[in-house]
C-alpha cells in the first residue's frame, strides 16, 4: 500500500512585499577650481545608457563604499584620488530599470584643472567637463546625478 502525499501551495502574502535585489555602489563628482564638473557618457551595455554620470560603478566584496568610489573611478578615469580629499555628498536609494534598488553614495572632490580622463576600460563613450547649471537642465542626465547635484546644493559642498 504507497501513501500519498498531497501538498497545498499558499499563494504569496500580498501583504509581504518581494524585496528587490539590492546593489551597492559609489562614485565620485569631481569638481574642478573653474566650477565645472566632469561627466561621463555610459555606453550601451549599461542600465540609462548613453546618459551622462559621475564615474563610479558597484562595490566589490570586502570594499567601503569610499574604497569603491576611487577604484571606479581610476578604473574609469585613469586619475586617482585620495580618501583625505573626498566628502561624503550624498546616498540615495533608487529603482534601476531593471527593477533592482541602487543603493549609491556619492562623493565630491575639488580639483584645480581639469584633465582629460582615459576611457580606455570601454565603460564610456565620451566625457564633458560641464558647468553645474548646466548640468542640472540636460535632458539626458543620469536620475542619480540630478539626486546628488541636488543635495550638493542643500548641503553647499
Amino acid at each position: 500500500m504507497s501513501a500519498s502525499i498531497s501538498a497545498v501551495v499558499m499563494p504569496a502574502d500580498p501583504a509581504m512585499p518581494v524585496q528587490p535585489e539590492t546593489i551597492i555602489g559609489a562614485g565620485i563628482m569631481v569638481r574642478a577650481s573653474n566650477g565645472r564638473l566632469l561627466l561621463l557618457r555610459r555606453g550601451n551595455g549599461s542600465d540609462y545608457p548613453n546618459m551622462w554620470c559621475f564615474p563610479g560603478g558597484r562595490m566589490d566584496e570586502g570594499e567601503t563604499t569610499e574604497e569603491c568610489a576611487i577604484r571606479e573611478t581610476l578604473e574609469e578615469t585613469g586619475k586617482e584620488f585620495k580618501s583625505s580629499k573626498l566628502a561624503r555628498l550624498t546616498q540615495s536609494k533608487t529603482m534601476s530599470p531593471d527593477a533592482y534598488m541602487i543603493d549609491f553614495t556619492t562623493y565630491a572632490t575639488f580639483i584645480e584643472k581639469e584633465f582629460v580622463p582615459d576611457l580606455s576600460s570601454g565603460e564610456h563613450t565620451a566625457y564633458a567637463w560641464v558647468d553645474e547649471r548646466d548640468a542640472m537642465t540636460m535632458s539626458d542626465m543620469h536620475p542619480g546625478v540630478l539626486t546628488a547635484l541636488r543635495d550638493r546644493k542643500s548641503t553647499r559642498l
